[in-house]
């Protein structure tokens, strides 16, 4: 089973997979997953989206995850940063 959506991959995740976008905590169930492809959100809404997807797909997210954690002694707040960054930098809309 795997939702209609090109950020979505089986990473081993039992119940669901891994998002390329960095939503959900980077690893939705597929019900949650197909939810967010429902209402059209798997697209990229911003900078934060881009930055996202290119850290997961490096392993670069890992890395930085727990080098802030590290240095702060505090969560890292990824998702937080990534909303902000797609508020501060969304994707223009096409003209159509």
């Amino acid at each position: 089973m795997s939702p209609e959506c090109s950020y979505w991959s089986d990473c081993g995740v039992r119940g669901g997979g891994c998002c390329g976008l960095s939503r959900f905590g980077g690893r939705p169930s597929y019900g949650i997953c197909a939810g967010c492809v429902g209402r059209g959100e798997n697209r990229v809404l911003g900078a934060g989206d881009g930055v996202a997807a290119v850290m997961n797909a490096t392993g670069l997210g890992q890395v930085a995850k727990k080098a802030i954690q590290a240095a702060t002694g505090k969560p890292c707040n990824c998702t937080g940063r990534q909303l902000a960054m797609n508020r501060f930098l969304p994707c223009r809309k096409r003209a159509g």
